[in-house]
């Protein structure tokens, strides 16, 4: 049965360093932390508070990106 849901990519990255890329559940397990932490890294809240820190930018969607 296929996911009806999208599912979104995000880059992490480490102030300008980039550091993996993936969806947010990919990147929990390979950072270390929730998916729940990835979709909070990529939040404006979480930018203006840490503007140099570790952050995530969404870049589009799985489906999209295959192509």
């Amino acid at each position: 049965m296929a996911n009806r849901y999208r599912q979104r990519i995000y880059a992490v990255y480490d102030g300008d360093s980039f550091v993996d890329v993936g969806t947010k559940h990919e990147l929990a397990e390979r950072l270390g932390v929730t998916a729940d932490t990835i979709v909070f890294i990529a939040s404006p809240a979480h930018k203006k508070r840490r503007p140099d820190g570790r952050h995530a930018e969404f870049i589009g969607y799985e489906d999209e990106l295959e192509e």
